[in-house]
Formats: structure tokens, sequence, C-alpha cells
């Protein structure tokens, strides 16, 4: 990943903007610039904050998040971003949804907003596992598990 231009940034909205640009499959920064994307996670850390309780004062102005979140505090801010992101996309490419004919040849772009939506479902069900899990005191998950064999490159 490039290097992040975004100075004032925290070290839990780091690993939240690297998590979610793995989400979103958006790794090489083309689609998405660092700063909406951490403009979008402040606005997710305000979002998790009331749906967990806790006690995290986000300033999107300043952007800045006290204290510093723990990880999975992190990890549910990138989730809760992707679910808006992505639902953000299906209702856009919902609009912009058409067929042309023009003789033989043929342009469809009905359906994208469908395959979009299954992915905002998955991101946004993702979204409500972990928070139910961090609800339920499991607070120790992080990010997720990597599971490493013999025959891993790490």
């Amino acid at each position: 990943m490039p290097e992040n231009p975004v100075t004032n940034v925290t070290m839990a909205l780091e690993d939240s903007l690297i998590i979610l640009r793995h989400l979103i499959d958006d790794t090489d920064s083309t689609v998405y610039s660092d700063e909406r994307l951490i403009e979008l996670l402040y606005i997710s850390a305000i979002y998790v904050n009331m749906d967990v309780g806790a006690s995290y004062s986000v300033n999107t102005c300043s952007q800045i998040i006290s204290p510093e979140p723990d990880s999975s505090f992190s990890t549910l801010t990138a989730l809760k971003a992707a679910c808006l992101l992505v639902r953000s996309t299906q209702k856009t490419s919902a609009q912009n949804e058409f067929t042309v004919t023009d003789g033989p040849a043929t342009v469809n772009l009905k359906g994208i907003a469908a395959n979009l939506k299954t992915s905002a479902d998955g991101f946004c069900n993702q979204y409500d596992r972990a928070k139910m899990g961090y609800l339920m005191g499991n607070t120790n998950w992080g990010g997720g598990y990597a599971i490493s064999t013999p025959s891993s490159d790490c």
C-alpha cells in the first residue's frame, strides 16, 4: 500500500484504513482517496460508538478519536465503513440501471445493483455479527484470525 499522505490519523484509524481498503478491494488506492475513506471511517466511528455504547469522543472536524480505540473498535469501524460505502454504491448503481439496444448490439447495465446489494448485505451482516460479539464481551478478536500452514509464505 502506498505511504499514507494523511498525517493527522491515529494509529487505530490507520489500521482501520488498511482493513477497509482490503474489504473493498482498493489496496492500490485507485478508486478512493485516503482522505475520503478516512472521513468515512470517522463517520463510521460515530455510528459504532453509538451502536456499542462506547465512550469514545469522535470529532470529525479535527479528526480525533480519544482515547485511542482498541483494535476491536477499529475493526468494527472498518466493517461499518465498508457496509456504508457499498450500500451507497449500490444505491447509485440502482439509479443508473438501463438497457440499450441498437440493432444487434446491446448494452445491459441491469443487475449490477443486485450484485452490490449482496455484497453490502455481506458487509453489514458481518458488522452486525462482530458488533454482537463485542457487546457480549468478546473484544479479543481484534481483526480476525489467521491460519498459517507449513506451506505458507508468511
